[in-house]
């Protein structure tokens, strides 16, 4: 998740947290200041392994059970 941050925005610094550690969708990047931004997964597995990836989820109440897919 932490690539997804540096590759979605760039040049910001943002790090990637869970804000639930029982929801999977609760990925986002965050700043010392207070700005949040959800993750694109999909867009990050594409990015990772090119055209016709996508991301899957084992168990959508744990947070990392993300994976990429071709």
């Amino acid at each position: 998740m932490q690539r997804g941050c540096n590759t979605q925005y760039p040049g910001y610094g943002l790090r990637a947290v869970v804000t639930d550690q029982h929801n999977a969708y609760s990925w986002r990047c965050t700043s010392p200041w207070g700005y949040s931004v959800g993750i694109d997964v999909n867009k990050e597995c594409v990015t990772q392994y090119g055209a016709g990836a996508s991301a899957g989820l084992t168990d959508p109440r744990n947070p990392y059970t993300w994976f990429c897919r071709r």
